[in-house]
């Protein structure tokens, strides 16, 4: 075992909500769900709601949940690019994304 995944948190299987404020500040956030399975990875993430632009917004959270989908980095270290022209739906993705993680770490 290294120092680093001995230390790095542990996640808890099942279904956890995120949100966080994107593109469109005034109306609603963007809202994920986020599976987690036995291993402590990913395994699906699915748009509750947002108010982000179907063309480029709604694109962006299609083309980031793929990325993070076919990630094979463990959730501490798994890093997640910017979709280009939808810079704060890309930032209120990861942010909805953290919120969902943070309660499904173990204590």
């Amino acid at each position: 075992l290294s120092a680093c995944s001995f230390f790095a948190p542990k996640y808890k299987e099942g279904v956890y909500e995120g949100q966080a404020l994107g593109y469109n500040k005034e109306k609603k956030p963007i809202r994920l769900s986020v599976a987690i399975d036995s291993k402590g990875r990913i395994r699906d993430i699915i748009v509750l709601d947002h108010s982000e632009t179907d063309q480029i917004g709604g694109e962006a959270l299609k083309a980031l949940i793929t990325q993070v989908l076919n990630s094979q980095d463990p959730i501490q270290d798994l890093e997640i690019d910017q979709i280009s022209k939808a810079t704060e739906t890309s930032d209120g993705f990861k942010k909805a994304l953290n919120n969902a993680l943070e309660k499904a770490k173990t204590k």
